[in-house]
Parts: C-alpha cells; structure tokens; sequence
C-alpha cells in the first residue's frame, strides 16, 4: 500500500482540512509522502470515505472480487466498494477534486478530517467525527475485548 520510497512507513494520526471554493481537498503531505499521489477513494463505513494507492487497490478487493458473483452478501459489498470508487491523482500541490456523489454520502461540506490508519486513509467530516470518535471512547473497551474474543 505504500510506495517504494516509504516502504515500512505506517499511515498514522488526524489531520484537518478545509474543502475549498472548487470543491478540492489539500491531502495531507505527511500521508502524500507514504501513499503517493495516485490514489483510490470510495465509500467507507459509518459515512466516511477510504482513500488507498492504486498499487494496493487489488489487495484490498481482493477478498471481495474472489467471492462468486451469486453470493448476495459479495454483490452488495462489490457495488457499495467498488461502484462508488474512483481514480484521483493528487496535483503539484496535493489537492484533489472529491467528487460529488462522494462529498454528498460523507456529508462533507466545508471541514475534513484525514485519519492514518496504518494501510489506508479515511475521510470525515470534522463534526460528524467528532461525534463518532465520543462514542467511539465509552466502547472501546468492549470492542477491544471482542477482537481477542475472535
């Protein structure tokens, strides 16, 4: 997921932007200098959206494109992945345009927060995180002990 440059490098931490008047998002250059500038966005889960490099674009639909197409559960994860994904290259200065379809299901309108989250990048709205990642902090404990559970 990582370019050649930055390989071992893990995407890490939040960082904050604004949408601007022609719709495009400054990415993060910390994050640029790990992923690169050819990237993938789709839908992600509870209203965000996930950006990875094109190089790890097989990897991550991988599990969902080795499914048959007659499984109902790989059809509806296929459509909601990948029929909401598209292409992005970051220009000279790191923005990007978010597409429409994209901004209207996050919610974004104006402010953004990118989360590093190892191998990917997920897209908020500033508000709309701030309120998950609330409830986020009185149920980590019990997620938390679900993992080691599985």
């Amino acid at each position: 997921m990582v370019n050649s440059g930055a390989k071992n490098k893990l995407l890490l931490g939040q960082h904050q932007a604004k949408l601007d008047s022609k719709g495009r998002l400054f990415f993060p250059s910390k994050l640029k200098k790990i992923i690169g500038s050819r990237l993938i966005i789709t839908r992600g889960y509870e209203g965000s959206l996930i950006i990875v490099s094109q190089n790890s674009w097989a990897g991550v639909t991988k599990d969902i494109s080795s499914k048959p197409f007659i499984f109902g559960p790989a059809r509806e994860t296929s459509r909601f992945i990948l029929g909401n994904a598209s292409e992005i290259k970051l220009d000279s200065q790191g923005r990007f345009l978010l597409p429409d379809y994209l901004k209207k299901y996050a919610g974004i309108k104006n402010r953004t927060v990118f989360l590093g989250l190892g191998q990917y990048v997920e897209i908020w709205n500033q508000d709309r995180w701030e309120e998950h990642q609330k409830k986020l902090e009185t149920k980590i404990s019990s997620i938390s002990e679900k993992i080691i559970e599985n």
